[in-house]
């Protein structure tokens, strides 16, 4: 689904519950935001939906699913959910922008864009620092070469 900003004219896909495999619900792992004493075990999950859909989804840290979006220019978009479970983490510079440390690396937090304000994305700053590498076929055909331990 597309949905067209009006006074800019871009085009924005939105995000549904097809994205998502199908133990999601309500597009978060059944799991997602419950409290855990240590990270999680991460979990890859590339989701096909005929030849021409195709999501990533990471699950790592805090028990939060990730889509990892190439189109979203940032660094993380977190929903209200995510930030209440790791506000923690989540820090504040002298202007008042949001970032969490993760690894050696300061990254932005921006709210999810309106349009689908219950996910949380991996934009594709992150995913050039992280080093996402895409290959061809399997159920694990993503990799991450410099994912940090926690966020």
């Amino acid at each position: 689904m597309l949905m067209m900003d009006e006074p800019t004219g871009m085009i924005h896909e939105l995000l549904t519950e097809e994205d998502y495999p199908d133990n999601y619900v309500q597009m978060h792992h059944p799991d997602d935001y419950k409290m855990v004493d240590s990270p999680i075990t991460p979990e890859k999950v590339l989701v096909q939906r005929g030849v021409a859909h195709t999501r990533l989804i990471l699950r790592k840290y805090t028990s939060i699913s990730f889509v990892c979006d190439t189109g979203a220019p940032g660094y993380l978009y977190l929903s209200k959910q995510a930030k209440d479970a790791i506000k923690s983490r989540i820090k504040e510079d002298d202007r008042a922008n949001l970032f969490i440390t993760a690894g050696k690396r300061n990254l932005s937090v921006n709210d999810s864009p309106a349009q689908h304000n219950s996910s949380n994305i991996v934009g594709l700053r992150a995913l050039k620092i992280w080093g996402l590498d895409l290959s061809q076929g399997g159920h694990d055909s993503f990799e991450f070469h410099a994912l940090p331990q926690s966020l």
